[in-house]
């Protein structure tokens, strides 16, 4: 892979069009930032405007880490545009460390989201609609083991992806995708908040979906223009984004014992 990435980054690496490739990355990182703080704002940045029930401490643990990573992701991108390499390489050792708190918050996070949110009485044979999230037709069980399960395989990406990233730093242009893909890997919870909006619909809707493939299609986009090629990196990236979101999809749908017990037994 280092000596495919090494020829690809021979490629336009200096002068304006490097420039742009700084300026799309600094407004990709913006975007991700943007929507976590749209999507948590409700529940978490400005709960207290809204009718919302309480939530544990781990939870501002959890919302503190992961919008601290998105804003350092973002003051990296900025950094780079601006030209300041040294204090971007200071900074990895900080973002290295907040990685390492999302993937241990997230997974904690998820095995504990079951026993927040049991339905009353404890019936997960119950229809989702009990529960108001604007949809149904669909068994709570079967909802919240998408929900644990799709929560696992973004952490799961997430931590292969920002690894390959930190293990790859030395190759500017391999490294910027991977730490890209990396957050949009664990977009799902920002987006579906967003998605139980009104006037989108619900969250089981197409808005995620939607909003998922348009940010991996903006990175293609942007290495079509900038190098008339879609970057080995981002097809890795992405590639093993849609493995692991397939793999989950199928062990949801031929191992639901499986699955679906993990979510009683959580609970």
């Amino acid at each position: 892979m280092s000596t495919v990435a090494s020829s690809v980054e021979s490629i336009g690496a200096t002068g304006t069009c490097a420039q742009t490739r700084d300026r799309f990355f600094l407004a990709m990182t913006g975007t991700l930032l943007l929507l976590v703080l749209i999507g948590f704002t409700p529940t978490l940045y400005m709960r207290a405007l809204f009718p919302v029930p309480p939530i544990p401490t781990s939870l501002y643990v959890h919302g503190a880490v992961l919008t601290s990573w998105y804003v350092w992701l973002v003051m990296q991108a900025w950094l780079i545009q601006s030209g300041r390499l040294a204090a971007h390489r200071q900074l990895g050792v900080i973002g290295a460390a907040l990685g390492v708190a999302v993937v241990g918050m997230a997974i904690f996070t998820t095995l504990n989201a079951v026993t927040r949110n049991a339905p009353p009485g404890g019936d997960f044979d119950a229809d989702i609609s009990t529960l108001g999230l604007g949809f149904s037709g669909t068994p709570i069980v079967v909802f919240a083991a998408r929900q644990v399960w799709g929560n696992l395989a973004g952490v799961c990406a997430f931590a292969t992806l920002f690894a390959s990233a930190i293990l790859l730093r030395g190759r500017p242009q391999v490294h910027k995708r991977l730490v890209l893909l990396a957050g949009m890997s664990i977009m799902g919870p920002a987006v579906t908040r967003i998605a139980q909006w009104p006037v989108l619909g619900s969250a089981g809707g197409a808005f995620g979906p939607i909003v998922g493939v348009s940010l991996w299609v903006a990175v293609v986009v942007h290495d079509l223009i900038t190098t008339r090629r879609v970057h080995p990196a981002t097809l890795i990236g992405i590639g093993l984004s849609i493995a692991i979101g397939v793999g989950q999809g199928l062990l949801l749908e031929f191992a639901p014992d499986l699955t679906q017990g993990f979510v009683r037994w959580l609970a």
